[in-house]
C-alpha cells in the first residue's frame, strides 16, 4: 500500500506546486511507538516554520491551526499507515485546494462515512502482475527461464506482495540459486510462515501480521486466533458464534472488527474470507495460546453447529421421517435455520467443501457421533447433486467410525449408507456388488431390530425392497415392501406408507402385473398429492408412465411421463433427462419423430450442461 501510493504521489507531485507532505503514522507499527494527531500536526507544522504554538497539546486547537496553515496552500499529503479514523480526521486540510491520500490496513469506515473519502481496496496481485513484479526484482532472464517455478512460487505466496517481496529479497541474495529450488524450499514450508522469517521485523511476515493482530481488542484476537479451526476458505457470522461461543451480534462485531483491520474480510454479506497466509499465522497462533482442551472444545462447538444446520438444511430436502434424533447441542453453538428449500440449497452448496472437511476432522478428532450423524443427513443433498463418489466415501467413513465407537445406532445407518452408496455408483456391477449392498441392509435391519424401532425398521425395508428390484429380484422386492408398508401403517407414518406403495407398484410393473402395479402407484399418488410430496409425485407419475409404456398404452405413458417432466422442471434433479429419454422413447414409438428429437435435444442439453450422464435407476 504503501509503495503504490509513493509511486502515485510522484507521478502526480508536479499537480500540487505547494510542496507535498509525506507523514508515517505507524499506525501498526511493530514497536507499538503510535503517531498521535498531536505529534503528527506539530511535524507537518515544523515544516512550514510554524512554531509559535510548540507548547499546545490541545489537539483541537493545533488543527485549527494546521488548517488555517494549509487554507491557501494546494499540498498533496500522504499519511500513511494509518491506525484508525480518529487518527486521521485531525490531520485533513479544512479547504479543498489539498489532497490527502492515506494508507491503512483498516478499513477506516468512519472516515468514508463522515468526510466522503473515497476508498479503494487493493486486492492480491494477479498472476501476471506477480509474474512482472519478480521480473522487475530478479530479471527478464531469469524469470523467463523457469516460468514453472515462478508460477509456484506466486501460487505458494498467494500473489500478497510483502511475501512476493520476501521470497523475491531472499533470490536476488543468491543469485545462483534455481528459482526452483526456492519454489521447492516455499513448498516445503507451506504449513507455516517459516519460509518468509527475516531477522528484519519489517520483512518477516509473522512480524508483519503481529502489528494488525497485536493492534485488535482481546476477543477479536481470540476470535482471529480461533478461526484457524474453520474449514474452507470462508465462514459465516453463525459458524464464528459457535467457535468462540458468543452472541450472534457481539460475534458480527468481532467480525468487522477483523474486517476493519483487514485479517479477515467480508467477502459477501455475512460471510468473511482471510488469506490463506494469514490463516497459517492464525493456527501458529491458536497452537501457541489456546489449550488443547479450549481448541477441542471449540472444534466440538464448531462441529455441532455444522450438524444442527445440515440437520435442518436436509429437512427441507426430503419430507421422509427417516432420522435419528439429534442430541442437544453443547452450550454456546448457534445453528443457521434455513427457511426455504432455495435457502436450504444455497447452504449447503455453498458449504458442501466444508462440510466435507468437517466430517474429515470429526473423524480424526474421535467425534465418532458427528462423523455418521452428519454422513446421515448430507446424503439427500449428494443424491440430487450426483456426488455419488463423495457419498461413498463419506459413508464408508461414518461405518469405520461407528464401528471403533461400538455404537450400535450409527453402525445401522452407515449400513444403510454404503448400501445406498454402493447401488448408486454401482448399479450396474457386478452380483457381488450388488449382494454386498443387500447384505449391509440385513445388517441394518438386525441392528434397527434390536433398537425396537418400528419406523427405522419400516424405511429399511423399503431400501431393501429397492436393492431386490433394482437387481432382478421383484418377487423379494414386493415382499420387503409389503412388510414395509405395514410397519408404515402401523406406526401412521403417510410419507412412508406411500413409499412402500410406490415401490410394491414398481416391481409389479417388472412382475408384468399391470392391473395391480397401477393400483399401488394411484394409492401412492393420492397419498403423496394429499401431503405435498411433491418430488414423490414426479417420481411416481415417472412409474406411471413406464408402467404403461410396458404394457403398450402409449397415450396413458406420455401422460404420465409429461407430468413428471413438468415437476421435475420446476423442482429440479437430476431425474429430468432420463425421463425426457423416455418420453422421446415413447413419442417415437407413436411416430411422433419431432416431439421425439425435440424431448432428445431438451435431455442432451441438460445432460451436457449439468454432467448428468450415467444415472442410477431409482430405487
Amino acid at each position: 500500500k504503501t509503495t503504490l501510493a509513493v509511486h502515485w504521489a510522484h507521478r502526480v507531485a508536479d499537480r500540487f506546486p505547494d510542496g507535498q507532505v509525506f507523514l508515517n503514522l505507524r499506525g501498526f507499527d511493530v514497536n507499538g511507538a503510535t503517531v498521535d494527531p498531536v505529534h503528527a500536526i506539530r511535524e507537518i507544522l515544523d515544516g512550514f516554520g510554524v512554531a509559535s504554538q510548540r507548547s499546545s497539546a490541545n489537539v483541537a486547537s493545533l488543527s485549527a491551526l494546521y488548517r488555517t496553515v494549509l487554507a491557501e496552500r494546494k499540498l498533496l499529503v500522504v499519511l500513511d499507515n494509518a491506525r484508525d479514523s480518529e487518527q486521521v480526521i485531525p490531520l485533513l486540510p479544512g479547504s479543498s485546494n489539498s489532497l490527502v491520500l492515506v494508507t491503512s490496513r483498516s478499513r477506516l469506515s468512519g472516515l468514508v462515512a463522515s468526510t466522503g473519502a473515497h476508498r479503494v481496496v487493493l486486492d492480491a496481485l494477479s498472476m501476471a502482475e506477480s509474474r512482472e513484479f519478480l521480473r522487475c526484482r530478479l530479471g527478464a532472464e531469469r524469470v523467463a527461464n523457469e516460468p514453472d517455478a515462478i508460477r509456484d512460487i506466486v501460487t505458494l505466496t498467494g500473489g500478497l506482495p510483502l511475501a512476493l517481496a520476501i521470497v523475491a529479497a531472499h533470490a536476488a541474495g543468491r543469485p545462483r540459486f534455481l528459482l526452483s529450488t526456492i519454489a521447492d524450499e516455499l513448498s516445503a514450508f507451506r504449513d507455516s510462515l517459516d519460509a518468509f522469517s527475516d531477522i528484519d521485523g519489517l520483512t518477516d511476515l509473522r512480524a508483519v501480521f503481529s502489528w494488525s493482530y497485536r493492534a485488535l481488542s482481546v476477543p477479536a484476537a481470540r476470535l482471529f486466533r480461533l478461526l484457524a479451526l474453520c474449514p474452507g476458505t470462508s465462514t459465516t457470522v453463525f459458524a464464528a458464534a459457535s467457535l468462540v461461543g458468543l452472541s450472534f451480534r457481539v460475534t458480527r462485531a468481532l467480525l468487522r472488527e477483523l474486517d476493519a483491520a483487514s485479517l479477515w474480510v467480508e467477502s459477501a454479506p455475512s460471510r468473511y474470507a482471510c488469506h490463506d497466509l494469514l490463516r497459517l499465522y492464525a493456527t501458529e497462533l491458536v497452537q501457541e495460546e489456546e489449550t488443547e482442551t479450549e481448541q477441542r472444545a471449540a472444534l466440538h462447538r464448531l462441529l455441532d453447529h455444522y450438524l444442527h444446520t445440515v440437520y435442518r438444511a436436509q429437512l427441507h430436502l426430503s419430507q421422509q421421517l427417516d432420522m435419528f434424533a439429534v442430541p442437544e447441542f453443547v452450550d454456546g453453538v448457534l445453528p443457521y435455520e434455513p427457511v426455504s428449500l432455495d435457502t436450504a440449497m444455497a447452504w449447503l452448496t455453498l458449504e458442501y467443501p466444508a462440510l466435507l472437511m468437517v466430517i474429515n476432522w470429526a473423524d480424526s478428532g474421535g467425534f465418532s457421533r458427528h462423523v455418521w450423524q452428519m454422513a446421515w443427513c448430507i446424503r439427500h443433498f449428494q443424491n440430487r447433486q450426483t456426488y455419488w463418489r463423495d457419498l461413498r466415501t463419506v459413508q464408508d467413513l461414518a461405518l469405520s467410525a461407528a464401528r471403533r465407537s461400538d455404537d450400535q445406532l450409527g453402525m445401522a445407518y452407515a449400513h444403510r449408507g454404503v448400501a445406498a452408496a454402493k447401488s448408486q455408483m454401482g448399479w450396474s456391477a457386478s452380483q457381488a456388488d450388488s449382494n454386498a449392498s443387500i447384505e449391509h441392509v440385513r445388517e441394518a435391519l438386525a441392528l434397527f431390530g434390536s433398537a425396537g424401532d418400528d419406523l427405522t425398521l419400516a424405511f429399511t425395508h423399503r431400501q431393501l425392497s429397492g436393492l431386490f428390484r433394482l437387481h432382478g429380484d421383484c418377487v423379494s422386492s414386493v415382499s420387503a415392501a409389503e412388510r414395509a408398508l405395514a410397519l408404515f401403517r402401523s406406526v401412521g407414518e403417510p410419507m412412508g406408507e406411500a413409499l412402500a406403495l410406490n415401490a410394491i407398484g414398481e416391481a409389479k410393473t417388472e412382475l408384468g402385473q399391470a392391473d395391480e402395479a397401477l393400483s399401488y402407484l394411484r394409492q401412492c399418488l393420492s397419498i403423496a398429492e394429499r401431503i405435498g410430496a411433491t418430488y414423490l409425485c414426479a417420481g411416481t407419475w415417472e412409474d406411471v408412465g413406464y408402467a404403461y409404456e410396458q404394457f403398450g398404452q402409449y397415450g396413458e405413458a406420455v401422460d404420465g411421463y409429461e407430468r413428471a417432466v413438468e415437476i421435475y422442471r420446476t423442482t429440479g434433479g437430476f431425474r429430468l433427462p432420463q425421463t425426457l429419454d423416455s418420453l422421446a422413447r415413447v413419442y417415437a414409438a407413436m411416430d411422433r419423430t419431432e416431439e421425439a428429437d425435440a424431448a432428445i435435444a431438451d435431455s442432451d442439453a441438460i445432460k451436457t450442461k449439468f454432467g448428468w450422464h450415467d444415472i442410477p435407476p431409482r430405487i
